[in-house]
């Protein structure tokens, strides 16, 4: 669904018509929790993706029947509920969040659940999936170093080498 916004342009006294997409609305609407994703971009909040996440993380520690169990499906929906409570009561009126702290806060409510090896698989997974991000990227820093020169007593200058 998109709305349209109208508008005069200045100067022409003419209406245009701007369409602003639901999703637009609601991850800029008061009240709200919004993420930035690693790439930057800004998302609504979706407790989904939380489930999703902490699903695989049990069928990876668990046989291929665990997804069937009543007890994963309530352990899953207890820590989704718990870590979405948190950003809650952190942020009544909304906000954003990195999802990098997002992802911290499952590691907790597993490590609180008492799930262990659980925790355990889905933070190394966590840094298999950073050490991916970050292979074949060249270390680079934005620092560009100033060029240091001595004067010496003679009063010559010499350019510094590092």
């Amino acid at each position: 669904m998109a709305l349209q916004e109208y508008g005069t342009q200045e100067g022409s006294g003419q209406q245009t018509a701007t369409t602003t997409s639901s999703e637009d609305l609601n991850i800029t609407a008061p009240g709200k929790l919004r993420v930035i994703k690693r790439n930057g971009k800004v998302v609504s909040f979706e407790e989904d993706k939380i489930k999703i996440a902490v699903t695989k993380a049990f069928l990876a520690n668990e046989s291929g029947n665990a997804a069937a169990s009543e007890r994963i499906h309530r352990k899953v929906e207890d820590i989704t509920k718990e870590v979405e409570d948190i950003f809650s009561r952190r942020m009544p009126s909304g906000g954003t969040l990195h999802i990098e702290e997002i992802q911290d806060q499952v590691e907790l409510q597993l490590m609180r659940s008492e799930e262990y090896i659980v925790a355990r698989k889905y933070i190394l997974y966590r840094d298999e999936r950073a050490s991916q991000r970050t292979k074949g990227k060249p270390a680079q820093t934005n620092i560009k170093a100033p060029a240091i020169s001595v004067t010496k007593k003679d009063g010559s200058k010499v350019a510094a080498r590092y």
